[in-house]
């Protein structure tokens, strides 16, 4: 984990260095704008609203995401946003398996994620419309259960059943308001299945694997950021 984390951050300030090049190249002696202009740094932090989709019952788990985001311009229309983030993800189910075990389940993923977003601006420096791919690492998976009968408990759930690298699009809208803070709210559309293909064959024969079963991330965010 270690590994892929340090390989993310690589991933993460190269494609900063290469905007950053890329823009240098474009620019001529007709350019006005700044460096500082040219290129943002910052923390950003928002909510999560994460949910399974194809998962029966589903329903979404409240968490937050927080980590860093440059923002490097390719012209006055055009950004590239590279983001890294840690991300709470998963989702929220009701137990109706009779009367000792019904109560709340939590399902908790936890991702380090690799957004790289194009920007495009349709106000000036102030509105734009953000789409990308997103790259995710699982860190965590961990099942929390809050029977109504029972002792609450977090159970880890195992490995061999995760898939551990996620794929998603993403897309939303960021806001440059007062001073140094962006606005922003964003939906990320999962493509990779959560649970390995074979996971029917890993678990006790049981009707509840059809939990398992094709499910992907779906993620709601709506946070704020702050430049340097």
């Amino acid at each position: 984990m270690r590994k892929f984390a340090f390989a993310l951050l690589a991933i993460f300030f190269a494609t900063v260095s290469y905007a950053q090049d890329d823009t240098a190249a474009m620019t001529d002696t007709t350019a006005v704008q700044s460096d500082a202009k040219k290129f943002s740094f910052g923390f950003k932090a928002n909510v999560n609203f994460a949910s399974e989709r194809n998962a029966p019952e589903s329903r979404s788990r409240t968490g937050f995401a927080a980590g860093f985001f440059a923002e490097v311009k390719l012209n006055h229309r055009l950004s590239l946003q590279p983001e890294l983030l840690y991300s709470q993800q998963g989702s929220f189910q009701y137990l109706y398996k009779g009367v000792k075990t019904k109560g709340d389940n939590t399902l908790q993923y936890d991702y380090i994620n690799l957004p790289i977003l194009l920007k495009i601006y349709v106000m000036q420096d102030k509105l734009s419309i953000e789409v990308g791919p997103q790259f995710g690492y699982m860190v965590s998976h961990k099942e929390k259960r809050e029977p109504s009968r029972q002792t609450p408990r977090v159970e880890k759930l195992k490995k061999e059943w995760m898939n551990e690298f996620d794929v998603s699009a993403a897309i939303g809208v960021s806001y440059k308001c007062y001073g140094p803070f962006d606005i922003y709210a964003r939906y990320t559309y999962g493509f990779t299945d959560i649970y390995k293909g074979d996971i029917a064959g890993m678990i006790e024969a049981d009707p509840q694997k059809r939990y398992f079963i094709d499910n992907k991330n779906s993620v709601i965010q709506i946070g704020l950021g702050a430049r340097f």
